[in-house]
């Protein structure tokens, strides 16, 4: 192992039936090693929960939270992360990582998932940014798109899809990867937004608590991963694009390269608001590959269905019902080695177009062939910070609490209760059926056997259901409390924040009055000054300045090479700083007039604009008029440092 993996487990550490090898990869949610399983002797891909933001590792191997105050969210992650990889446990698709088994050690939790050579497609776009044709990225995506159509009739979300979460095998097959519910989860309760969103690839109700999250929010993501195969970039984060988006759309990115329905359909799949995008799978796959767009079924995922209280994101009303995708098939010719696409009208259209399978699959190969030589293989997981299942925050367009949410946890013993229940009612019909025999052969000790087993099985059923029931009644106050806890001191922080902002602004107010009012003081106190001069003083000062001209030196104005007196800037400061602060756009010009000098002048706002670093500007018109001749300009001031500054 690098010295840089400070935090790993030594190569050769002993993890029960499993034998430490390497790092695969690490970040700030957890540590992925390579494998060996001693009980089936082959390799796997081991996860380990262990968050640098709130834990640490002992010398003795032990995971512990690195304070008191942190032990809360460590062991609140802790559940989100065996409970995610129970839930991903229960899928079986060939596009879907596949997850063997979940267990604690160490003070923290382990995820065995299955070991794999290739490489992430993150990876293939540094390397190929524009190698890639329709025919290439429909042989990916429709897999991909099959394997989130499980993962939604099921009630789920991914909700981190990018390129660094889909890994391509050796045979050319792409596999989904990290679905991210405990980082998702994590992040949400620390109020780490890093940790939450992938940006470029997260659509804008995944900014938001309560966002309205659905298919359409994967969709999303997949459109920007097409987006970026197209147009060579990823596209501008999805809060930057809600006034004016400054995205090039696809038709024009890809317009020669790809077919105007391909396009269309990212551009679709890309637009900001999730109503306007396709609500499936099965929408965008037809959108995507020009055919008649299907309706939508009656919806499996709710709006307000996802839940941040949940390890997985579960709907309210939906166990999972998970069964094997067996239809899916992996490989092909020696010459065609992409996945077949899941319908036959997809598979016809990529096999007219010839599916390009050649290019990707000998850039995959190549790696293949150098990491064989190496005798080592690269793991799937390349983010192993991440979780497995995205998560929300259920609640109505108000930020209500949704009541008939259920979380993922309710969820689980539900699951576990009716899975108990079958037991336990396979177990009564066996026993009735010896019972039935015993009658039969006239057995009657045998038969009173059977009924007493009978009984025995039934008030098992009975005590396992009221199990059951009191630990999920126990977990939803649990949570509802918490949300209550969050809500309030999310009101809380809000309120003390306003208190302080209107504090500030009451604040910036009695100074801006100060100083009108000190500068008022000090123009009346000039002026009687003025006043108080002799009038053959106030001619001689004027012939004065009149016999020496020099260019006009105001401050804040805009009108140059022309002479006045010291008075007249005088006015001209005082009317420009009134205005700026207190005109409307295109309202009546501000006047002044300087009796003594017989000079004038005005002023009046045109238009109120940001400046270029995001200050207040206010663009202008000013004449001033000396000697009998009228001068007048247009400029621009912003309120900067306090002060009205000439320019943008």
């Amino acid at each position: 192992m690098s010295e840089q993996h400070f935090n790993a487990l030594p190569a050769g550490y002993q993890l029960q039936e499993y034998t430490l090898k390497s790092v695969l990869g690490h970040g700030g949610f957890g540590i992925t090693y390579l494998a060996a399983d001693n009980n089936l002797g082959k390799d796997v891909a081991i996860k380990e929960y262990l968050p640098t933001e709130f834990a640490v590792r002992r010398d003795d191997s032990l995971v512990q939270p690195r304070s008191t105050a942190d032990n809360n969210d460590y062991e609140w992650g802790l559940d989100r992360f065996m409970k995610e990889a129970q839930t991903l446990g229960l899928f079986r698709h060939p596009n879907i990582v596949p997850v063997y088994r979940a267990f604690k050690a160490n003070g923290t939790a382990y995820m065995v998932m299955e070991y794999q050579q290739g490489q992430s497609l993150a990876e293939l776009f540094r390397k190929h940014r524009s190698d890639f044709t329709e025919e290439d990225l429909l042989g990916l995506t429709i897999p991909l798109l099959d394997g989130l159509a499980v993962v939604h009739k099921a009630g789920y979300l991914h909700r981190d899809l990018k390129p660094g979460n889909i890994f391509i095998r050796e045979d050319g097959s792409p596999v989904l990867l990290d679905f991210g519910a405990a980082r998702n989860a994590v992040g949400r309760k620390s109020k780490n937004l890093t940790s939450i969103v992938t940006p470029g690839y997260a659509p804008l109700e995944q900014y938001f608590a309560d966002g309205n999250q659905g298919p359409w929010t994967d969709i999303y993501a997949m459109a920007s991963i097409l987006y970026q195969a197209v147009a060579g970039r990823i596209p501008p984060e999805a809060p930057a694009r809600v006034k004016r988006d400054p995205i090039t759309p696809a038709v024009e990115a890809g317009r020669g390269r790809f077919s105007e329905a391909f396009l269309t359909g990212i551009d679709i799949g890309l637009r900001v608001e999730e109503e306007q995008r396709p609500q499936t799978v099965e929408q965008w796959r037809a959108m995507l590959l020009g055919q008649e767009v299907p309706a939508a079924p009656p919806p499996t995922m709710g709006r307000d269905a996802v839940s941040v209280k949940s390890s997985a994101t579960m709907l309210a009303g939906h166990a999972p019902k998970i069964s094997p995708a067996g239809n899916q098939t992996i490989g092909g010719s020696a010459s065609m080695r992409f996945p077949t696409v899941g319908r036959e009208d997809a598979l016809a259209h990529t096999q007219r177009r010839g599916m390009g399978a050649g290019k990707i699959v000998a850039i995959v190969g190549g790696v293949v062939l150098l990491l064989g030589a190496a005798g080592a293989g690269a793991y799937i997981a390349m983010n192993p910070d991440h979780g497995l299942f995205g998560t929300g925050t259920a609640t109505d367009d108000k930020g209500k609490t949704d009541t008939t949410k259920i979380s993922a946890d309710a969820e689980a013993q539900r699951r576990a209760q009716d899975e108990a229940r079958r037991k336990a009612e396979d177990e009564v019909k066996k026993r009735q059926r010896e019972a039935d025999e015993a009658r039969r052969r006239g057995d009657e000790d045998a038969r009173r056997k059977a009924e007493e087993e009978r009984k025995k099985a039934e008030e098992e059923v009975a005590r396992r259901q009221e199990e059951a029931r009191k630990r999920a009644e126990e977990e939803r106050r649990r949570r509802d409390e918490e949300a209550r806890r969050a809500q309030t001191d999310e009101e809380r922080r809000r309120a003390d924040e306003a208190r302080l902002e209107q504090a500030r602004r009451e604040e910036e107010a009695r100074r801006r009055e100060e100083e009108a009012r000190r500068r008022d003081d000090d123009a009346r106190r000039r002026a009687e000054e003025e006043r108080q001069r002799e009038q053959e003083e106030a001619r001689r000062r004027e012939q004065e300045e009149a016999s020496r001209p020099k260019g006009i030196s105001c401050e804040l104005s805009v009108i140059k090479g022309v002479y006045a007196s010291e008075t007249d800037c005088f006015y001209v400061i005082r009317l420009f700083k009134l205005t700026l602060e207190t005109a409307r756009d295109g309202a009546a010009p501000s006047t002044w007039s300087n009796q003594r000098s017989g000079s004038t002048g005005s002023i009046r706002i045109l238009a109120t604009m940001p400046g270029q670093d995001g200050t207040m500007c206010r663009r202008f018109q000013q004449t001033l008029t000396v000697a009998g001749r009228t001068h007048s300009g247009v400029g621009t001031a912003c309120f900067r440092n306090n002060a009205w500054q000439l320019g943008t």
